[in-house]
């Protein structure tokens, strides 16, 4: 999976529930699992525990899609796959 194909996934959720229902989420494609992140407290950097969740979750080095918000109208999508990364910002429309 891609990085833009999980962020589309993520927009029909944010879709749903409006962008401050949104929680961190993580995808692990080859074991069809997702996984999602509550009660990050406000001072914690949102993305450096997600990323460090995502990875604490990862059974050694398989492929993962974690999306995480920024602010009201972005998120970003890192995929992490054969030890590199890409990753992505992306807007919520009429956030």
């Amino acid at each position: 999976m891609t990085d833009q194909e999980f962020a589309e996934i993520t927009l029909r959720v944010i879709a749903a529930g409006g962008p401050e229902t949104h929680i961190t989420t993580v995808l692990f494609p080859e074991r069809d699992h997702l996984a999602a992140l509550e009660g990050i407290p406000e001072n914690v950097d949102v993305e450096r525990a997600s990323r460090t969740w995502a990875h604490e979750k990862a059974q050694g080095a398989e492929e993962y899609l974690i999306a995480f918000t920024i602010d009201q109208t972005h998120f970003k999508v890192v995929r992490h796959f054969g030890g590199g990364f890409e990753e992505g910002m992306f807007e919520v429309p009429d956030a």
